[in-house]
């Protein structure tokens, strides 16, 4: 990731059977919110399947782009193009449970 992100907040959650934990990022150039890297996957027994998936939420688009981690002497995140071909069921519980994390962690920071 940029040295410009800041990590700030991390959670998980699950919802029957698909599982999700993210990872806020902030700007640290302007404070505002840059976007999540989101895990998610279903168990074997799961339905839908899920294999594990990571994505770069962009927060001022909403797009969800490959992110995988290189681990060697550096250890790194890169994230990719574009995500396609994502299944609607992990989108829509992606973009869902963000949403509720972002204003939560908004509404903390507002009354801090």
């Amino acid at each position: 990731m940029g040295q410009w992100l800041e990590l700030v907040s991390s959670r998980a959650t699950m919802d029957g059977p698909i599982k999700m934990s993210g990872s806020l990022y902030l700007n640290r150039l302007n404070g505002t919110v840059s976007g999540w890297v989101a895990n998610t996957w279903t168990g074997p027994a799961g339905t839908p399947h899920l294999p594990p998936r990571m994505y770069w939420v962009a927060n001022e688009s909403g797009k969800l782009y490959d992110m995988r981690i290189r681990v060697d002497t550096l250890s790194v995140m890169e994230m990719g193009g574009e995500a396609t071909g994502v299944e609607p069921d992990r989108a829509a519980f992606i973009r869902a449970t963000l949403a509720m994390w972002e204003q939560e962690y908004l509404e903390q920071q507002a009354g801090a």
